[in-house]
């Protein structure tokens, strides 16, 4: 008896995590929407923010969630919250994410958008490395990564920067056009050593 009330709590118990998981989840995905939505100057970070730490609370070890916490806190940066908050926390929940699950690109990337915007180079170098070798294919990676090897004088780099905006938005969006122009106008304005391969 004891034996089988025992099995019955601990499916009870696996039955209500993976619940509880799967609406942390959907917590998430509403958290990236409304911090995607920031990314165009709409500040919808408070609701972001409501959101991921929802998620978190419901699963602490969501390591991807985390990471979401870290470019939050670092997006503030440019509505008005103070440096030393934004800064520290990007980086501790970046760190965190990295500590929960070191297979996933999100803490890395997190982080290397800090160490970069810090001048910390050599961190941010490695942290981007990082996350490009776990995920080759996520578009905000590659985009990222091709810019560094054009800054290295790598011509592939040229390359990633185009498949990651044909990623993000298809041949047949306006948007890529816009992204595409955008690409190309920031090549030339920096001076990249391999700049003329993308155009």
């Amino acid at each position: 008896k004891a034996l089988e009330l025992q099995f019955a709590t601990n499916k009870i118990r696996a039955s209500k995590n993976k619940s509880e998981h799967a609406i942390a989840y959907d917590y998430f995905l509403q958290s990236r929407e409304a911090f995607n939505n920031s990314l165009n100057g709409v500040n919808n970070l408070p609701i972001a923010m409501t959101l991921v730490n929802r998620a978190i609370n419901l699963n602490p070890s969501f390591a991807e969630a985390y990471a979401l916490k870290s470019r939050i806190y670092y997006l503030s940066r440019i509505f008005g919250v103070s440096e030393k908050e934004w800064r520290d926390s990007s980086l501790w929940f970046a760190t965190k994410s990295v500590e929960l699950d070191a297979t996933i690109s999100d803490g890395y990337f997190a982080r290397s958008q800090l160490y970069y915007y810090l001048g910390r180079l050599k961190e941010y170098s490695e942290d981007l490395h990082h996350a490009f070798t776990l995920s080759p294919n996520d578009p905000e990676v590659l985009e990222r990564y091709g810019y560094q090897l054009l800054d290295e004088g790598v011509e592939t780099g040229a390359e990633y920067v185009l498949r990651a905006i044909e990623s993000k938005y298809g041949t047949n969006d306006p948007a890529y056009y816009v992204a595409l122009s955008d690409a190309l106008g920031n090549l030339l304005d920096e001076g990249y050593p391999a700049r003329e391969k993308i155009l």
